[in-house]
């Protein structure tokens, strides 16, 4: 595989830092993502998009973590390898909450 590997990991990874943190920053969504990528999103609020946003950087850093740990000694890959476990359950479990919160009843 190469160099492959590790390239597209960066790569995929930047693209879903970059998406992270505009998302956190504007605190809404770009008005072309609304039927192709917001599918599971029913009511966009700006709370919901700064969720995802943390969602996106957490599987953004997780996948930069994986690419990484391939050019760094075993225990660091290792260790850097259970960093991006946990990254990517949280950015999980962010990117649930928040698709949650935009399909409960509004009080």
């Amino acid at each position: 595989m190469g160099y492959v590997g590790p390239i597209l990991a960066y790569l995929v990874g930047s693209v879903f830092l970059g998406i992270g943190i505009y998302l956190v920053l504007t605190g809404s969504f770009p008005g072309w993502w609304r039927e192709r990528l917001l599918w599971p999103v029913a009511h966009p609020t700006a709370r919901v998009a700064q969720l995802m946003g943390l969602a996106a950087i957490l599987i953004g850093a997780s996948v930069l973590a994986v690419g990484f740990s391939l050019v760094v000694p075993d225990v660091a890959g290792g260790i850097l390898v259970l960093v991006a476990i946990a990254a990517y359950v949280l950015g999980l479990v962010l990117y649930l909450l928040s698709t949650w919160m935009s399909r409960r009843p509004s009080v």
